[in-house]
């Protein structure tokens, strides 16, 4: 079992005791699959911190009282590193069979029940076809995308959160 860094974000907790709070955390990005090769643009650690950060900023749109805590256990970048045509290695080439992957680990809670409970493989294999402006010239751009669609379905419609 991979451990837990100590570096944890915490979101959207404030003095107002019946808002949502997020803890978006990662296990070793020595561990991932390529983050560590974000086109020489970031570090694993870097990527980790980066969509931690997205996904603690897309819990703020909660229900107040549900707690969720994220654990990012895997990265695979869209794309893959070309150093036959970029020797430098600081440019990704994207195919549709490269598409973006992100294991997640969760738990929302309310009051203490556990309202959802999972271990996840996020994909987006159509995401060259769905790339969205919202994050243009972000290195990371088409895995917030993914994550951010991912959120929406998973706490936004069934659980009242984002719209």
């Amino acid at each position: 079992m991979r451990r837990i860094l100590p570096v944890v974000l915490l979101a959207a907790v404030s003095a107002l005791p019946a808002q949502a709070a997020v803890e978006v955390g990662y296990s070793d990005p020595g561990r991932f699959t390529d983050a560590d090769r974000a086109g020489g643009l970031m570090t694993a650690e870097g990527a980790a911190q980066a969509l931690a950060g997205h996904l603690g900023a897309l819990g703020r749109t909660l229900p107040a009282g549900q707690d969720l805590r994220i654990v990012i256990l895997d990265i695979d970048l869209a794309g893959r590193l070309a150093p036959e045509l970029d020797p430098a290695g600081s440019r990704r080439i994207m195919t549709d069979a490269t598409w973006p992957r992100v294991r997640v680990r969760y738990e929302l809670t309310r009051g203490g029940r556990v309202l959802a409970r999972a271990e996840e493989l996020v994909s987006w294999r159509d995401y060259l076809q769905r790339a969205t402006a919202r994050f243009a010239g972000d290195p990371l751009r088409f895995e917030k995308a993914m994550l951010a669609e991912w959120f929406e379905q998973r706490f936004g419609r069934q659980m009242g959160g984002v719209r």
